[in-house]
């Protein structure tokens, strides 16, 4: 699917917590060829804590931070649970950019905790969405299985 509204959500398990900085799961809402992606990354480090935040990528993959890495408050990872997360990127100049995550078996957090604009030429076209996951090179305790699970992804319409 290739458009300008993309609304992306999936759950997430490891099989146990990393060392180092930890995993990294992205979700990248729009990534137009030659031009980079907007995304929002979902950060499990090996005290449990769960972060968030929202980026762009150049088309050299150069990220750049949108909105400030933020801890979610009231989650902490434990290895076998599962977490949500849900990505909206919609319009074009300016393109908005949304987050939420939460624990499995909880509601839905009825607001966004992440929700910026922006409108970087290269990037306001239509693309296409997928998911990328990382171990982070500080890690000692490779392998770590990543699980997804139940991935939607939807137009929305503008």
């Amino acid at each position: 699917m290739i458009s300008t509204g993309t609304d992306l959500a999936y759950k997430v398990g490891l099989d146990e917590l990393a060392t180092g900085n930890g995993v990294y799961i992205t979700a990248v809402g729009r990534r137009v060829d030659g031009a980079g992606n907007y995304r929002s990354t979902l950060i499990t480090r090996p005290d449990g804590a769960v972060m968030l935040q929202l980026r762009r990528a150049d088309s050299a993959g150069t990220e750049i931070p949108l909105a400030p890495l933020q801890t979610i408050p009231g989650i902490s990872y434990t290895p076998g649970s599962l977490l949500h997360l849900r990505l909206q990127v919609v319009g074009t100049f300016p393109t908005t950019l949304r987050a939420k995550a939460w624990p499995d078996g909880t509601p839905e957090p009825a607001a966004w905790q992440q929700t910026v604009t922006d409108s970087t030429p290269a990037l306001q076209g239509a693309g296409r969405a997928g998911l990328l996951a990382y171990l982070s090179g500080t890690a000692t305790n490779a392998p770590v299985t990543v699980n997804l699970d139940d991935l939607t992804i939807k137009r929305v319409a503008e």
